[in-house]
């Protein structure tokens, strides 16, 4: 008994882990993690990928890529700003134990865009899913992994 309570437990920690919200940080905390990140160039766009700290899955690093061009790595608790031109982009997140995870993009100039890589506990390993943030809860995530 004293297992499966042990188990139970275990098991729930997990899952809340997965639940936990990131607070939304103010406009002026938002326009310092802006000033932090690197330049958007001219008639260019950025995409920030972001991974929360978490322990679920935490072993995994996904690479990401745009086409066969593997453009970063994310560790646990980490992001990385990609420069790129405007338009329509295909990106893939893949682990050596999860299947690709990809989202399409339509990216326009001068802009910064923020995509989220979130992992859930499946049956047999991790679901890895990636999905487009709006900039303040980008920027909060952004500030919560650096502070």
């Amino acid at each position: 008994m004293k297992k499966v309570t042990v188990a139970v437990l275990f098991i729930a920690v997990f899952a809340l882990q997965g639940c936990a919200s990131t607070k939304l940080i103010a406009p002026e905390q938002q326009a310092m993690i802006k000033s932090k990140l690197p330049a958007i160039e001219q008639n260019e766009s950025q995409v920030c990928f972001i991974r929360d700290s978490s322990m679920v899955a935490a072993i995994w690093k996904p690479d990401v890529k745009e086409g066969d061009k593997i453009i970063g790595t994310l560790t646990n608790g980490s992001y990385f700003c990609h420069n790129t031109s405007a338009g329509e982009h295909k990106y893939i997140a893949s682990t050596t134990l999860d299947y690709n995870r990809e989202i399409d993009m339509a990216l326009k100039n001068d802009t910064r865009s923020y995509v989220r890589y979130s992992i859930s506990l499946g049956a047999l390993s991790g679901n890895g899913k990636l999905e487009e943030i709006d900039e303040p809860l980008g920027l909060s995530k952004i500030y919560d992994i650096d502070n």
